[in-house]
């Protein structure tokens, strides 16, 4: 059951990256250039940030046990869905895609009740989901390829490729909610919310194998500021790298919604395949190698975005560095939680790793919203060049920093 809906979040999730763009340009031409362009990044993080304000907030809600809580989530992802399809207002695609993040904090759930209450390892359960999760990546893109070629109307109610998907999505996790209601059985169900509670207050048992019982420190030190720093340049590349890729599908290489359809099916297989390689890795010295890694993609798809905005390329060039953007995020997508569990492990004294990892997050949280706002507005303007060009010296910038605190880490953490 928590893999269907693991793989129906996947689905929920990248189901409209090939065609938001497509949904806002055709279906609200009577919008400026400039509000199509605020829409379109706006809606395209409203899913992830509403995603992370969620699992924040349902780690709190200690009163509702685990069948209300799914049945909470899947209800957002339905509402959030039904919404998105909808086209008779451009806000509907904006709210409709927020609340359906809301329904993504069912990861949340799964890590914090169901490996508590049924004692199952909480490694096993979050490779699972997340093999569903990449499942429904892929399955996302086969449902795209199949609308292309069913578009209908239910009267006034046009359903093309760029909101038909949603509505599909929609009716599967009806679907899921009703399955889910009829055999959900949580056999604890009664002290699920006593045991969120002991956990909110930092008393659960199950982490009584901790031998380190110092005293977590909330004061910011220069590692936690680099960390956040470097979190926000990362998570505002990505973001933007999200963003720019389906512009530049249809903007400067003119291709239709099929082959951006092709061209995510792909993203989603390698981010697979890199993603599996990412997780074997164990050893201090390949913790070192794919942070290096990470940075040389950063570097390559920011030189990719430099040379599709200032240069007239012809199609075959724009293409092969569209490609190298796309492999560049699939790369980094995978490697995110190596990376930060390296550099906060390798950098981050013990007693202020919770706290750096809690700023971390918030920080992503903010760079989201500035990539949602600023990205959109950039492309086709000089602005983009510029900040492309800033962006590479501030990676070179931070990894030069990075390896200074590894060499003399401790002495610096002392300021």
């Amino acid at each position: 059951m928590f893999l269907m809906q693991s793989c129906l979040l996947g689905i929920s999730y990248s189901i409209i990256w090939p065609t938001l763009y497509k949904y806002v340009t055709k279906e609200f031409t009577d919008v400026s250039l400039t509000w199509q362009k605020i829409l379109y990044g706006t809606t395209f993080i409203a899913y992830p940030v509403a995603s992370m304000l969620a699992a924040h907030v349902v780690q709190r809600m200690t009163s509702l046990n685990t069948r209300m809580l799914f049945v909470l989530l899947n209800v957002a992802e339905i509402v959030g869905n039904l919404m998105y399809a909808i086209n008779f207002h451009p806000a509907c695609l904006f709210f409709g895609r927020f609340i359906a993040g809301i329904g993504d904090a069912f990861f949340v759930v799964i890590m914090q009740d169901v490996r508590i209450i049924r004692n199952y390892k909480g490694g096993s359960v979050a490779a699972q989901c997340l093999g569903s999760f990449i499942l429904g990546l892929g399955l996302a893109q086969l449902i795209n390829i199949i609308c292309i070629y069913i578009p209908f109307k239910i009267g006034d109610w046009s359903l093309q490729v760029w909101n038909f998907p949603a509505l599909l999505a929609a009716v599967l996790f009806c679907l899921l909610g009703i399955v889910l209601m009829l055999t959900l059985d949580i056999s604890h169900d009664d002290n699920t919310s006593d045991r969120r509670q002991q956990q909110a207050n930092g008393n659960n048992d199950n982490d009584n194998d901790n031998d380190n019982n110092e005293i977590p420190d909330t004061s910011v030190g220069f590692s936690s500021v680099f960390v956040c720093v470097f979190s926000f340049v990362h998570t505002f590349i990505v973001s933007m790298l999200e963003i720019l890729i389906p512009m530049f599908i249809y903007s400067t290489l003119k291709e239709d919604v099929f082959e951006a359809v092709l061209l995510y099916a792909i993203l989603g297989l390698f981010y697979a395949m890199l993603l599996l390689a990412t997780m074997s890795i164990t050893s201090p010295l390949m913790l070192e190698v794919s942070l290096l890694v990470s940075v040389l993609f950063k570097l390559l798809a920011l030189l990719c975005v430099v040379l599709l905005s200032a240069l007239h390329m012809s199609t075959i060039n724009a293409m092969v560095s569209l490609v190298g953007i796309m492999v560049a995020v699939a790369f980094m997508w995978s490697n995110e939680d190596v990376m930060y569990t390296n550099i906060i492990l390798t950098l981050v004294p013990y007693p202020r790793r919770q706290y750096t990892s809690g700023l971390r997050k918030t920080t992503s949280k903010f760079s989201f919203v500035v990539s949602g706002v600023a990205v959109p507005l950039m492309f086709g303007e000089v602005g983009l060049l510029y900040v492309s060009l800033g962006l590479l010296v501030a990676v070179g910038l931070l990894f030069g920093m990075f390896i200074t605190l590894r060499m003399f880490g401790r002495a610096i953490n002392k300021l």
